[in-house]
């Protein structure tokens, strides 16, 4: 075996070691990992690099996870629950009024509610969204005033988010805000993995008199990363019926109001 090949089976079954230490224990520190392994900090992101491109983990500021122990994030097309989601979108439109004015956030259950919110008899409504397919689909409708939150590009997720856009939210009072979120529970609030999302929603709810959450009952009694709005904030919650009867009294005795489709 020449070197190279040795030095390729090292990093192969340091790697392994990596990940087993994170399986254990949950979570790595980047720190910890290279004093563990007698490596450069470097060389342990790098390794967790190649574990995350792997799927075997999720990284975090400073470290990673074990994948199902926090979720993560998947690209648009990856969504899927298509028939719930699009079953809570034709209720959410009919909250919004005419004359109304308010945001709809990113993802799969939003671009829905757009599609409705296009085909419905609501007239006359401002909307802001950071959302590129949200705003072509909008488009339709020559009577709604259609605000584009610019900002940085998210590749891969179709919308724009970082500091020109939270400084653009900043102009406006919104009626209602219609959110999504990757993970909500009664503990750790509501969560997404990607920080900067977790900015652009927090921005949208501080603007927005009412917050209705429109959300699969998958999202429920999960954590992810990056927490952006306790349970308190929300004023109305639109779910499928696959969501747990107990969580769902739970939220009803909390205050909020809970629609179930």
């Amino acid at each position: 075996m020449n070197k190279n090949n040795e030095l390729s089976l090292y990093t192969e079954e340091r790697r392994q070691k990596i990940y087993e230490f994170i399986l254990k224990h949950g979570r790595g520190n980047v720190n910890d990992l290279a004093n563990i392994f007698n490596i450069t900090p470097v060389t342990i992101r790098n390794d967790l690099g190649h574990l995350e491109k792997m799927g075997k983990i999720i990284r975090t500021h400073g470290g990673a996870v074990i994948k199902s122990k926090t979720e993560h994030e998947s690209f648009l097309d990856e969504r899927k629950n298509d028939d719930e989601k699009k079953a809570i979108a034709k209720i959410a439109v009919t909250l919004v009024n005419n004359d109304d004015s308010i945001a709809i956030d990113t993802g799969t259950t939003a671009m829905y509610f757009a599609k409705e919110l296009v085909n419905s008899k609501v007239k006359d409504i401002k909307i802001l969204t950071p959302d590129f397919q949200i705003l072509q689909i909008l488009e339709q409708r020559k009577d709604f005033e259609i605000i584009s939150l610019g900002g940085k590009v998210r590749h891969g997720f179709h919308f724009c988010y970082g500091r020109l856009t939270l400084q653009l939210i900043k102009e406006f009072n919104i009626d209602k805000f219609f959110l999504t979120t990757s993970a909500i529970n009664f503990k750790d609030g509501l969560s997404t993995p990607n920080i900067d999302t977790a900015y652009l929603k927090t921005s949208l709810i501080e603007i927005s008199k009412e917050v209705i959450l429109i959300s699969d009952s998958t999202k429920f009694n999960k954590t992810c990363f990056s927490k952006f709005a306790d349970i308190s904030q929300l004023n109305t919650i639109i779910v499928d019926s696959n969501i747990d009867s107990e969580l769902e009294q739970s939220f009803i005795e909390y205050g909020i109001h809970m629609i179930k489709v």
